[in-house]
Formats: C-alpha cells, structure tokens, sequence
C-alpha cells in the first residue's frame, strides 16, 4: 500500500529549494546537502546520527558503528551502504526497492540520456516530478 501523504510531503521537500542536493550519499555532513533518498528520510521524521550496530568488530573488540545514517525510533533506515535505504521501509511506503535504485541513479548521474550521448544527474525538481507521476498520479 503506497503512503500517498509521505510521498505527496517527499515530492514538496524536494521541490522546496530547503535541501540541497548531494551525490552518493543519503546526508553529506560536510556538505550539508541530501540526495533524493536523505530527504525522504528526514520528510518521514527520521534524524541522521551515529548508529551502533550492536555487532562486534572482526577487527577489533569493538562494536561496528554506521555514520550519518537516518534513524528513526531507533532503527536504521538504511542499508549498510551510503545511499540505499532498508528494503522494508521503502515496501513499507509503497516504493519497490528497484524503483529506489532508479531514483539513486538519476540523483547520482547514472542514467543514459541518448539525446545528450552522455548520462544525466536529474534535479530534484525533476525527480520530484518522476515521484509524482510514478506513485500519486497513476495510482489514484
């Protein structure tokens, strides 16, 4: 079931002009900018912080700790990876985990647009736009 409310205010955040746009992270700190996932997450509530796995090192007796990744009520969002959030919350919200891939891809620059022979990193505007299309207007 899709969660047209978090993705009606995910597709305002992005066209806001408020966040800005970063490539192959969710949140750069140094850059303070998000990619088109990082938004989501703080459009759902979540905070980007430290997160301590609760797993131990295999390098050292310490416990393994993520940065900068958006929790919320204390879960980790995302995946163990910079820019892919957990499958089950994007099922969650009614967004196939093939779909946040694409939407990584046009954030980053990944995507072949044959009428400029080269590849294309989208605005948030227009991957508002795509989020729109995909997931409010065709499923009303």
């Amino acid at each position: 079931m899709t969660d047209k409310a978090l993705i009606a205010n995910w597709i305002v955040a992005l066209r806001s002009g408020y966040y800005k746009q970063v490539q192959s992270k969710l949140y750069d700190e140094c850059a303070d900018g998000y990619c088109c996932l990082g938004v989501l997450c703080k459009v759902a509530g979540a905070n980007f912080e430290d997160f301590d796995t609760g797993e131990e090192d295999v390098w050292d007796d310490s416990t393994i700790k993520w940065e900068n990744r958006p929790i919320k009520d204390g879960a980790n969002l995302a995946l163990n990876d910079d820019e892919l959030l957990d499958p089950d919350f994007m099922e969650s919200i009614g967004i196939p985990d093939n779909i946040a891939s694409h939407l990584v891809d046009m954030n980053d620059g990944n995507i072949w647009d044959e009428t400029l022979g080269d590849t294309k990193k989208y605005t948030f505007l227009e991957i508002a736009d795509y989020i729109e299309k995909e997931f409010l207007l065709k499923n009303d």
